[in-house]
């Protein structure tokens, strides 16, 4: 369970540290992976045991583009067909925020879709407008994205080279 736990996203970010190589290469973003800090649990004899978080991460990525743009996203994947609003953590959500309204960084979530095998873009902006209408409508229960409005978000496709091209569909929608 504790490895289940440890290595859920790890293929989505896996894909998209190849794509932040691609970016690097070309010489169009430095973008990297923040570490999470994580202290063992030892027993005597065993080694360790598992761990725990000793301080969240505040997203997954954060960087900077070739014009001087800052960027940072946090990398979620869905395997159903709702994305639980919930799933963007409140630190998560408030740096997020920060980066982009207070220092004009580009701000968003990386959403590796499983039922349709796509990647997307949902910016923290149409985070914000789905939250207040969940947040409006909460006893209707609209606290998720569904399938529609998850396909409905713009689509990251694979380039010549670059397995995710988050930065190609940023750019496509004006960012």
């Amino acid at each position: 369970m504790i490895a289940q736990q440890a290595n859920r996203g790890l293929a989505a970010e896996l894909r998209v540290e190849m794509a932040n190589r691609y970016y690097l290469n070309k010489g169009l973003a430095l973008i990297t992976k923040v570490p999470t800090k994580f202290v063992p649990h030892w027993r005597s004899g065993e080694g360790i045991v598992g761990a725990h978080v000793e301080r969240k991460s505040i997203v997954d990525f954060v960087g900077i583009t070739h014009g001087g743009t800052g960027i940072a996203f946090d990398v979620k994947e869905c395997s159903v067909e709702r994305w639980p609003l919930s799933k963007l953590e409140e630190h998560q959500r408030d740096f997020l925020n920060k980066w982009h309204s207070v220092f004009g960084g580009i701000a968003f979530v990386l959403l590796f879709y499983k039922p349709t095998d796509s990647v997307h873009v949902l910016t923290i902006d149409l985070y914000e407008a789905h939250q207040s209408v969940a947040e409006m409508t909460r006893q209707r229960g609209y606290k998720s994205l569904t399938m529609g409005k998850i396909t409905a978000l713009p689509k990251c496709e694979s380039t010549e080279g670059c397995v995710v091209d988050y930065l190609g569909m940023l750019e496509r929608i004006g960012l």
